[in-house]
């Protein structure tokens, strides 16, 4: 027998000699499972319900990747008596092994990555991203006009807290001025287009600008009811008031 199958063994004897039986249905077939390959059937006949197994194709597909067996049990949905039961079939380390470094008389450069001038290249060397999410990210870099917080790489979609955190070496500088939108000759549609301003947004503005005249600092803004204070600190920065 392979060395999971013993382990699983002795968990059932274990189980048994406590007097509390393991329930297992008998429509599953237990089997060693990798869940960064593994399909949506392959995952169901293993007894995982197809609402999660749904979810986990739909997290590689975001270019997530499962590297220890804890991984599994983060996913949404996840009980744990499924997830103990599951835990001697799961392919993965239990925890990833720690490197070791040798010292060294010469010290290693560390790269740094300039957000705002990345490209795919240098963002898929960021554990976690693929294509997709490279272009992603530099789509909605664009549409911004350049990130004025590295805080706001967390608004793209697909980007979770796990890979967030793989951005270490990527920085904005305190002196970058992003791309604005002067507020006074805007039209409505030049507006809608920016990604913290909707449609009702963008309208409100405009009609406010065509009655009480041009706008002379962001405070004014808030003079429009129907913006938040969110979003008139959010949009603050990408506006000139020429």
């Amino acid at each position: 027998m392979s060395v999971k199958e013993t382990i699983y063994l002795d968990s059932l004897l274990t189980t048994i000699e406590s007097g509390k039986p393991e329930i297992v249905k008998d429509s599953f077939v237990l089997v060693v499972f990798d869940p960064n390959v593994a399909t949506v059937d392959e995952l169901n006949a293993i007894g995982i319900p197809k609402s999660i197994s749904k979810r986990i194709i739909q997290y590689r597909n975001k270019g997530g990747s499962f590297r220890i067996k804890s991984d599994v049990a983060k996913m949404y949905g996840m009980d744990s008596t499924l997830y103990r039961r599951l835990f001697p079939f799961i392919d993965l380390p239990e925890k990833l092994e720690s490197k070791k470094f040798i010292k060294s008389e010469k010290a290693v450069a560390v790269i740094q990555y300039n957000l705002n001038e990345s490209d795919t290249t240098s963002l898929k060397s960021v554990n976690g991203i693929g294509s997709v999410l490279a272009k992603r990210i530099i789509k909605y870099r664009e549409s911004l006009g350049g990130f004025v917080r590295f805080s706001q790489l967390g608004e793209v979609f697909g980007l979770d807290s796990l890979t967030l955190k793989e951005f270490s070496q990527f920085y904005v500088s305190d002196g970058f001025v992003p791309r604005k939108i002067n507020i006074n000759k805007a039209s409505e549609k030049e507006l809608d287009v920016h990604p913290y301003l909707s449609t009702r947004d963008a309208r409100a503005i405009f009609t406010y600008r065509a009655q009480h005249g041009s706008f002379t600092s962001p405070e004014q803004l808030s003079k429009i009811k129907t913006l938040s204070e969110g979003t008139v600190n959010k949009i603050a920065p990408y506006l000139s008031f020429d």
